[in-house]
């Protein structure tokens, strides 16, 4: 007899422990579940309303705040929408401060900090050059500043100074262009990237008048290959009425692009 209580009581005592556990409910949604309204139903899963007062653990390790079918290994809802959002979360460990985002390190531990959209840096090289299409027939001329870009969308900002020979109020209307293909100065390459707004390849343009002028501007691509160099080339012009020239170490010229999508 004695020992068929002890295999009973053994039985019991190991159901048991193997049982949901509810607090404030007779009703547990999962192995562990906390309803702080005391508002869960005696059967059947709780309203959404209902669960925003609960907390839930899962027997695969999901814990959710204001859910009891939490998705994720934690999960909160707390009943906001976007006409009327409610927070759920907050981290308060020294580093909180307005505008920052919270972002991890390379284990994945989470601390605030200043977020920058990801950016890359052009480059200019080669020699100064002159517009001779009179002489070479060419549509463009190699300007000598390029920038290679990854996958994505990129706000591309160019700047550049060009000196000309015009002269009085004689003017003409500089372009200057993106092109994957640095080789071919009579037409413009559109692999692996396309522009994002109207203009087809023209970066920006500008009026050219005498002495020094500055075009500048900043146009929207998305990368489409894994990586692409965007080459920019200037209009060559038609006679030798209209002659520029353009220096790569010109302080004033840049060249960079910012991520726009960060994801």
């Amino acid at each position: 007899m004695k020992k068929f209580l002890i295999i009973s009581s053994t039985f019991f005592i190991s159901t048991f422990a193997f049982s949901q556990t509810g607090v404030n409910t007779w009703n547990p949604q999962g192995v562990f579940n906390v309803d702080g309204g005391k508002d869960n139903p005696p059967t059947g899963a709780p309203s959404p309303t209902q669960q925003l007062n609960d907390v839930t653990v899962l027997a695969n390790g999901n814990m959710g705040v204001g859910t009891t079918s939490p998705s994720q290994k934690l999960e909160i809802q707390t009943g906001g929408t976007a006409i009327a959002p409610v927070t759920g979360f907050k981290l308060v460990d020294g580093n909180q401060a307005n505008t920052l985002a919270l972002t991890s390190d390379a284990n994945g531990v989470g601390t605030w900090k200043p977020i920058a959209l990801p950016s890359i840096k052009g480059n200019f090289g080669g020699s100064n050059i002159a517009s001779d299409q009179e002489t070479t027939s060419t549509t463009y001329k190699d300007s000598g500043a390029y920038i290679t870009l990854p996958k994505g969308t990129w706000a591309v900002n160019f700047g550049a100074t060009l000196i000309s020979a015009q002269s009085g109020t004689n003017k003409f209307w500089m372009h200057a262009r993106v092109t994957s293909d640095k080789t071919n100065l009579n037409g413009l390459s559109q692999v692996g990237f396309t522009p994002n707004l109207p203009g087809g390849l023209t970066l920006c343009a500008g009026n050219i008048f005498s002495n020094y002028n500055m075009i500048q501007g900043s146009k929207v691509f998305t990368v489409t290959a894994d990586s692409v160099t965007l080459y920019i080339f200037f209009d060559n012009t038609n006679n030798n009425t209209q002659p520029w020239t353009f220096s790569p170490g010109n302080w004033e010229n840049y060249l960079y692009a910012i991520r726009l999508n960060i994801n």
